[in-house]
C-alpha cells in the first residue's frame, strides 16, 4: 500500500521482493558477521577450552568441537554444523575469557 507502483508488478516477483523486504536486516546483520569473522579467522582457541561451557552451542556440536579440538576460528568454522551464528557466540566467549584472564 506504501508503494502503489509495485501493483504492477507480477505475482511471483512481489512476493520474493515482500520476503527480501522482511529479511533484509537479517541479512544485512548475518553479512556483518560473517565479515568481523573473517577478520578474527586467526583468532585461538586455547587446547582445553572447555566447549561444555558455551551456552547457545547445540550439545551435538559442542561435542564436535571438543572432538576435534580447532586451534583457531578458521578450523572451527569448517567443522560440520558449524554456523555463522555459532562461531561469532565462540568468538564473543573466547573474548570474554580473555578478559578475565587478564583482569
Amino acid at each position: 500500500p506504501l508503494m502503489p507502483e509495485l501493483d504492477e508488478v507480477d505475482g511471483p516477483a512481489r512476493r520474493q521482493l515482500e520476503r527480501d523486504a522482511l529479511y533484509a536486516n537479517y541479512i544485512i546483520r548475518q553479512q556483518k558477521d560473517v565479515e568481523a569473522l573473517k577478520r578474527d579467522e586467526n583468532q585461538r582457541i586455547p587446547i582445553d577450552y572447555a566447549y561444555d561451557n558455551v551456552d547457545g552451542l547445540s550439545n551435538e556440536l559442542r561435542k564436535k568441537l571438543s572432538d576435534c579440538r580447532p586451534s583457531n576460528l578458521a578450523q572451527a568454522a569448517r567443522v560440520d554444523g558449524m554456523t555463522p551464528a555459532a562461531l561469532a557466540l565462540l568468538l564473543v566467549r573466547l573474548r570474554q575469557a580473555k578478559k578475565a584472564k587478564r583482569a
